[in-house]
């Protein structure tokens, strides 16, 4: 297929921003990629994007799917953290008019505070370890159960990407979906401080908040109260109860309160509690995930094997040929002549797709002598060919390199030669072609323009 320009992004153009869906479809995508179009970039980033979007289209898929159910999810946990704060600070603690101090700080401020450090802690471990996909994984067997038509197809899909690209996913999803957490607990606390306000403005008769304790006396549960509350306590003097209020409040054994103005001198301290505890610290924490998730989106490497691969692909043959004479030569080809280097014996490195099947009989069918070794080389990564230049660098006799009929010159490919010419010290050696005289015009045109002296054969067929 001849390459086609099909994306240009200049430098004048804002660099468009990776999301955790564009990185999944991303990943889905390296799996079934085959030969790509040409195309140009300012850089690796934009270039996977603009190759991105050219294979996805106006389609429905899975990344963009999970893109939108993460915008969802955040609508969802404002509502439900926001229905649940209210029902647990008017319902499940008001309990004969009366709040006990202790019960609502623990339930509403102190236990989502571990909860929180529980799940920071364990996301911290698996997402650092690549192990978060296995919870999710879990998570989305049990959705999975529950659902049916294509959103079995779009969970099954998912589960394969995590399990495939655990290791490389799980860094990026594990602030989103800490990020959830905390923006449920923001309006978890924000229902409570809600409703709090409410039941002190509408308070029935006899409404008020105190404590009991026969461990502990007033002097303790005040000294705990000014703990709490230091953050605000110098600007807001009456955000604490002072230790007469704390005694006045206690409740007795009848269950009354023997002072209804120390009963609702507590309230200004949940109220506090909740507004720096519950509501301030998750806004804090989850702009910071919503920061760390970008950041960590921005930082993405595509330096792995696949996607340099890719990149490869996308920089595209320097030379196409398009028009072709009748005799089936390319137009304008150049009728250079192969001198090749007379050797009796042979040092082989084959290329992706050559088949070892009768190698050696083929090479010396095409050169003559016979062949030592056949090894591999990789024709499109110089960096990885460090073994294989320190081999040629030694040989004694010919150097044979033999390229597959589906590989185009490419800048990497030059890059390889370069380098062997360079290890090889300017002793004979050859490149050989399968394919027809068609590729062997073309590989001569690129080799021409890049000023490098190759004998080039045409390797006969099995």
């Amino acid at each position: 297929m001849s390459p086609q320009v099909i994306s240009e992004l200049t430098p004048a153009q804002k660099s468009q921003p990776w999301s955790l869906g564009d990185v999944v479809d991303f990943q889905l995508e390296l799996e079934g990629m085959m030969n790509e179009p040409k195309m140009e970039a300012k850089n690796r980033r934009d270039l996977f994007h603009a190759w991105l979007d050219s294979r996805r289209g106006d389609n429905r898929t899975l990344g963009r799917a999970l893109d939108k159910m993460l915008q969802r999810a955040r609508v969802v946990m404002l509502a439900a953290g926001t229905a649940a704060g209210m029902s647990a600070a008017g319902g499940f603690l008001r309990y004969q008019n009366q709040i006990h101090v202790d019960y609502f700080m623990g339930w509403l401020v102190l236990l989502p505070l571990i909860i929180t450090v529980i799940l920071f802690g364990c996301g911290r471990l698996t997402g650092e370890s690549g192990e978060l996909g296995r919870g999710v994984l879990w998570v989305l067997d049990r959705i999975k159960q529950r659902v049916s038509g294509s959103a079995v197809i779009e969970w099954e899909a998912f589960a394969g990407a995590l399990k495939r690209h655990g290791k490389r996913l799980s860094p990026l999803m594990l602030p989103p979906l800490l990020g959830l957490t905390q923006l449920f607990a923001w309006a978890f606390g924000l229902g409570a401080l809600l409703c709090l306000f409410l039941l002190v403005e509408f308070s029935p008769p006899g409404f008020g908040f105190g404590w009991h304790s026969v461990r502990s006396g007033a002097e303790n549960r005040h000294w705990w109260a000014e703990i709490v509350s230091w953050p605000w306590r110098l600007l807001v003097p009456d955000g604490c109860p002072s230790l007469d209020q704390v005694r006045a409040s206690q409740f007795t054994g009848a269950g009354g309160l023997p002072d209804k103005a120390a009963a609702k001198a507590w309230w200004p301290f949940l109220a506090w509690s909740l507004a720096i505890y519950s509501v301030f610290i998750r806004a804090v924490l989850f702009l910071a995930l919503s920061f760390l998730g970008r950041w960590r989106l921005a930082k993405l490497q595509f330096d792995f094997p696949a996607a340099n691969a890719l990149h490869r692909r996308l920089l595209g043959p320097d030379f196409v040929v398009t028009d072709y004479s009748p005799s089936g030569a390319p137009v304008g080809a150049g009728n250079a002549t192969s001198h090749v280097h007379n050797a009796r014996r042979w040092l082989v490195f084959a290329g992706e797709g050559v088949s070892p099947d009768d190698l050696p009989s083929r090479i010396s069918a095409a050169l003559g002598g016979s062949v030592d070794e056949v090894s591999r080389i990789e024709l499109d990564d110089d960096g990885a060919n460090t073994a294989a230049y320190a081999r040629i660098s030694a040989a004694k006799g010919g150097i044979a390199i033999v390229i597959a009929e589906d590989t185009d010159p490419i800048e990497g490919t030059f890059k390889t030669l370069a380098s062997i010419a360079r290890a090889y010290a300017g002793r004979g050696w050859c490149v050989l072609l399968e394919g027809g005289e068609r590729r062997r015009e073309l590989w001569q045109k690129f080799a021409a323009a890049h000023g490098l002296e190759l004998d080039m054969v045409t390797l006969p067929p099995l």
